[in-house]
Order: structure tokens, then C-alpha cells, then sequence
């Protein structure tokens, strides 16, 4: 008897990491909830509210690669492309002060639940600090 397993299999894991790279989840039960989700091709809110929003051919990407159909996956050459191609879409200023502003909240927010309120409150004033920095420095 044959294995089940082959490059689609590889494509779906692939696909689970890049989502992971792109959301990041702070506890295990999320990564349960949000795996179990993705399972039934139902992405979290958030996800759809801001990367599918700001990126629709990840988006794209992404529900192709997490098929239940292995069929219907991408093939790794065909990935590959896709990525060049998404990464030659995009720029850093297309991201903007929210991603900047949302990138410091999620840093204080593991500080926080790293370190206490001590270490978070020198993390968050240096964070400011630097959001307020470069935002003066584009006057």
C-alpha cells in the first residue's frame, strides 16, 4: 500500500507556515482555534480584516496551498513564482504607520506577557519614542 503523503502534502505544511509567518498567535489555544478553523477554510477575522485586505493574492495564495483537495494545491515551481511575483507587488511604504504601529503593539504585548509591567513599560516608551521619532523626521 502506497503513502498518502507526497509534494501536495508538503505544499499544505508549506502553506500552514506562511500563515504563521504572517499571523502570529499568542497562546496555544488560539493556534488550536485558528488551526481548526483553517482546517474548514475559514480564516480568523483579523486575518481578513488586514492581510487578506492589504494582500489579496497572499490571500489567494494561501487558500489555494491550505486545499483540502490536494489536487487543487499549487505545485512547489508554481509557489515559488507566486511568491516572486507577490514580493515584487509590494513595498515597504504600502505598509505604512499602521503596520509599524500595529508591529509595536503586538512587541509590548509579548513584553507584557513576558516580562511583567516593569520591563514592558521601558519597552512601550521606547517603542513610542521611536514611532514619534520617525514620524517627526518625515516633516
Amino acid at each position: 500500500k502506497g503513502s498518502d503523503y507526497d509534494a501536495s502534502t508538503d505544499i499544505y505544511s508549506l502553506g500552514i507556515i506562511l500563515f504563521e509567518l504572517c499571523y502570529p498567535m499568542n497562546t496555544g489555544m488560539e493556534r488550536q482555534v485558528v488551526f481548526h478553523d483553517l482546517r474548514q477554510r475559514s480564516f480568523p477575522d483579523q486575518w481578513n480584516r488586514t492581510v487578506a485586505a492589504t494582500f489579496p493574492s497572499l490571500n489567494e495564495l494561501l487558500l489555494e496551498m491550505l486545499s483540502p483537495n490536494p489536487e487543487e494545491r499549487p505545485t512547489s515551481d508554481a509557489v515559488v513564482d507566486r511568491v516572486d511575483t507577490l514580493l515584487g507587488e509590494y513595498t515597504c511604504d504600502l505598509l505604512g504607520l499602521d503596520f509599524i504601529m500595529y508591529q509595536k503593539l503586538r512587541q509590548l504585548d509579548r513584553a507584557t506577557k513576558e516580562s511583567g509591567r516593569q520591563r514592558s513599560s521601558s519597552i512601550g516608551a521606547s517603542a513610542a519614542e521611536e514611532l514619534f521619532l520617525k514620524e517627526g523626521s518625515d516633516d
